[in-house]
């Protein structure tokens, strides 16, 4: 991976206007990534948000259509922040990673980006961050998705895209028990 490559908040949404980011990270058969590319998980991510928004209708939270399920399992449901990326954080504390993908700007020039670590281990202590609410939630979901990764002896994805809305973001009290039961350790979008 270059080292060079920019994955802030900045430089995936360089438009004025966006201040929002959604990211989904869990266990993922890294090898079944490599053909994929970013714009193609963040619409995946989208697909799965939308399974999430009806969950208390549908009594599902993981689409049963999709191929992904056998390959990636995430951890919570799709997660929400204010203009933050947690694509520099992961590779600050897992180091660089085995995968990278960065999509092509939309309409609005926002891209899709996404990291995969085929070990991911964290050599060193994980302080906790002191500075932001977004980054200390990132900072549990990655222990937990680098705990159940090395668990199931499985690599890790974390895939990152901007411009979404945080007006939607409520997830009810049947769609929480449906995911907790599904075996996130999450059940809302952000802190």
């Amino acid at each position: 991976m270059d080292d060079d490559l920019d994955l802030s908040f900045t430089a995936l949404a360089p438009s004025v206007g966006i201040d929002t980011l959604a990211y989904w990270l869990g266990p993922c058969n890294v090898a079944a990534v490599h053909g994929i590319d970013a714009t193609g998980i963040a619409q995946a991510m989208s697909y799965q948000y939308e399974i999430e928004e009806q969950a208390d209708r549908s009594g599902m939270v993981m689409p049963e259509d999709v191929d992904w399920r056998e390959h990636y399992t995430p951890v919570a449901p799709v997660q929400l922040t204010r203009a933050w990326s947690p694509l520099p954080y992961a590779i600050h504390l897992l180091g660089p990673a085995d995968w990278l993908s960065i999509g092509e700007p939309d309409l609005l020039g926002a891209r899709a980006a996404a990291c995969a670590w085929s070990a991911p281990r964290v050599d060193h202590p994980m302080p906790a961050p002191q500075n932001r609410p977004d980054q200390r939630r990132f900072h549990r979901l990655l222990a937990v998705a680098v705990m159940r990764a090395n668990d199931s002896g499985r690599g890790m994805l974390v895939v990152a895209k901007p411009g979404w809305s945080y007006v939607d973001d409520h997830i009810s009290a049947a769609a929480a028990r449906l995911m907790r039961a599904a075996g996130f350790a999450f059940q809302d979008r952000h802190s």
